[in-house]
């Protein structure tokens, strides 16, 4: 078959490193020519009915027993009246194949077919590619065969460059500009540019979006997509005041951005709790004849919620019944989870039925918060009956909703239906975590079940949850209290091997527990262990220079060196707050012994860092960077006390070289310097008075 069917083409294409590869090997497979055919008679009597569809088609493609040669064409041969440019993009659309693509494709320009691709089929082909990121390979076959049947448009190298932006590659987009244009004369068209900020804006390159904005609108005119998808980026990023800025300038330009674009800043200031901006943003875009949509609307009621102003909440509710917008799920839940957290139960139960009478679907998320609410107040019977109403409607409990459930049964002193509850969330293959195996402990050993609740820690253990310092308080102040000291002081030593640190309650629990025991001389024992322990000095030190007394932890850190319980982990906080005291020897002078005792850690480095180029030390603290380099990966933190240390220094050229080595290693930088960086790159770009706008929407 192969050979009598695009022979030439496959031979040639086997000379090219990056053709698809599948596409080779298929010519060479044996073809299971019985299956085939049966299925594809089966989509023509389909077609003879009248209910073929292209999905129907990608799919028999898809599910063939033989992906061959062979089994396309049987296909084409029973569905030949229906191939026109039309179907056969179509068909592409609906394919998830690359390889079965280019089968297809070659397919159907052989003689047997005879069909004249063009450059929409071309396109089609390509895009398959695109989507399942392969765009590379897409690059080589446009370069090395189909440029040889059709001439690319710029949609051609649009769908190339979607390609590199799904992939998080936007950078390499612009060398497909550089290509298209140089290469084969097809100059970029404003959807082209849109596509590449889109990709910049999704992979957290917003500085690098701004700039090819800016040179886009130079060159010709802008969009209200345009301004949308720049300023989507800008909120994502937390830059408010450029997103502002820039949504004000379309107004001037005569450019009207969308509700969707607005709804994000609505989001974004929301969730930062900029709750009056947010609520007079929403009075500005209905004032501009822009209709909020539901999205919008809880956006604001969210953020309402989450920062306690419920009254707001509420009439914001109904304003947006009286608006003619419908309230959706989210809307509901959102105020009955802010209801809940301050304990106004009944009323979020009112909601919660006015939710059902309006017909709307109540998930698993909306029954959670309701149940949270009630066992916050108490509410234990009402809890449970949402709960088995819940359950008995077909909504399955997920891990939060079980772990609430068990938390507030186990507090409340319900500790069997608590347990009922742990093993029904076992028979549904749920895996309990850390939260939910704290709270039955600690309902365990409220009621004075310790074998119970030792029981419970062993499985805890088995499933590979790591107790925390809180799941050992419990259980020490269990033991502490039905009287077995021995096993809480057993507990305590184990707490210790397994690396987790007791803090004040541990030791106060401990230290009382012997007391009552009767069993001063060993409290007295826990009492010195307490007073020696690194970890009492280091909070100690690290709570006296963090209350602003640094000189008494400076004090009491060189008695530690003398009784010989000093450490960089000391030694790396303290020389956090010298720098910050701008106490900068000092920091040196410690970090120095740290690097005689061995490696420092990155948080000793990035203050140092930060301390020394602040002080105006730029090539010192660049020298320490090189240093660390050499020994850990940069992280956000050491970045960031580049950047603020450059910025603070006038060194904007070396803080935007480090801003693009930072963003490469996939970080993004916080708002503050964002802005610094922004208005750097702002302050020698012409203002917005004479720029275009167009009216297209591409």
């Amino acid at each position: 078959m192969a050979a009598r069917f695009g022979c030439a083409r496959i031979a040639r294409l086997s000379r090219i490193a990056q053709v698809p590869s599948r596409a080779r090997s298929i010519a060479t497979q044996p073809v299971a020519q019985e299956s085939t055919e049966d299925e594809a008679n089966d989509l023509a009597a389909s077609s003879n009915a009248g209910v073929w569809s292209y999905r129907d088609f990608a799919q028999m493609l898809h599910s063939s027993s033989s992906s061959s040669r062979h089994s396309i064409e049987a296909a084409l041969d029973r569905l030949r009246r229906e191939i026109s440019t039309d179907a056969v993009v179509k068909i592409f659309q609906c394919l998830k194949d690359a390889d079965l693509a280019w089968e297809l494709f070659q397919c159907l320009s052989s003689p047997r077919f005879g069909f004249q691709h063009s450059v929409h089929t071309g396109n089609a082909l390509l895009d398959v590619f695109a989507r399942t990121k392969r765009h590379r390979e897409a690059g080589n076959l446009l370069k090395n065969e189909l440029a040889t049947i059709f001439r690319p448009d710029v949609e051609t190298w649009n769908v190339l460059i979607t390609g590199y932006c799904l992939a998080r590659e936007p950078e390499e987009a612009f060398a497909v500009i550089r290509e298209m244009e140089e290469d084969f004369g097809v100059a970029p068209s404003l959807k082209t540019h849109n596509l590449v900020l889109h990709g910049l804006c999704k992979s957290g390159k917003v500085l690098a979006a701004m700039d090819h904005f800016e040179a886009v609108r130079r060159s010709m005119p802008v969009s209200a997509a345009t301004f949308s998808i720049l300023i989507n980026g800008l909120v994502k990023a937390g830059m408010m005041i450029q997103a502002h800025s820039l949504a004000q300038e379309t107004t001037t330009n005569g450019c009207t951005i969308d509700i969707h674009t607005y709804t994000a800043i609505v989001n974004w200031l929301a969730k930062n709790k900029k709750i009056q901006e947010a609520v007079a943003l929403m009075e500005k875009i209905t004032a501009n004849g822009c209709t909020p949509t539901i999205a919008t609307y809880n956006a604001l009621l969210n953020g309402l919620c989450k920062m306690g102003r419920l009254e707001e909440a509420i009439d914001l509710l109904r304003k947006i019944v009286d608006n003619g917008c419908t309230p959706d799920v989210v809307t509901y839940t959102s105020l009955i989870d802010g209801l809940g957290k301050e304990k106004r139960s009944f009323e979020a139960y009112k909601l919660f039925k006015e939710m059902a009478s309006r017909g709307l679907a109540l998930d698993t998320v909306c029954y959670t918060a309701l149940i949270r609410g009630l066992l916050q107040t108490g509410k234990i019977p009402q809890a449970s009956s949402v709960y088995k109403t819940m359950t008995s409607h077909g909504c399955v409990p997920d891990v939060v909703t079980l772990s609430t459930m068990i938390d507030g049964l186990s507090k409340a002193g319900r500790i069997g239906a608590a347990v009922r509850i742990f093993k029904s969330m076992e028979a549904r293959g749920l895996a309990p975590n850390e939260v939910v195996y704290s709270a039955l402990i600690h309902g365990l050993c409220k009621a004075r079940k310790m074998d119970c609740a030792l029981e419970m820690l062993a499985q805890m253990k088995k499933a590979f949850c790591t107790p925390d310092t809180i799941t050992y308080n419990i259980l020490i102040d269990g033991l502490c209290k039905s009287g077995d000291v021995e096993a809480a002081r057993a507990f305590f030593d184990e707490m210790l091997e397994a690396g987790c640190k007791p803090d004040v309650y541990t030791y106060n629990i401990l230290i009382s527990g012997l007391c009552k025991a009767g069993n001063t001389d060993a409290a007295c024992g826990v009492l010195d262990d307490m007073s020696s322990s690194r970890f009492v000095y280091s909070s100690l030190v690290d709570g006296l220079c963090k209350s602003g007394k640094l000189e008494g932890g400076c004090m009491l850190f060189h008695e530690m060196e003398r009784s010989g319980v000093a450490n960089s982990q000391t030694r790396t906080r303290l020389i956090f707050h010298l720098c910050k005291a701008n106490r900068v020897d000092e920091a040196v002078s410690l970090f120095n012994a740290i690097r005689k005792e061995g490696m420092p850690h990155p948080y000793a480095y990035n203050s140092i860092i930060s301390a020394l180029i602040k002080s105006g030390k730029v090539n010192e603290g660049q020298a320490v960077y090189q240093e660390m380099t050499r020994w850990w990966k940069p992280d956000r933190v050491t970045y960031n006390a580049l950047l603020n240390g450059m910025i603070g220094a006038n060194r904007m050229d070396r803080a935007h070289y480090y801003y693009l080595e930072m963003t490469g290693r996939g970080y993004v930088p916080p708002v503050s310097i964002l802005h610094k960086l922004a208005d750097d790159r702002l302050k020698d770009m012409p203002g917005p008075a004479s720029r275009p706008c167009s009216s297209s929407r591409s």
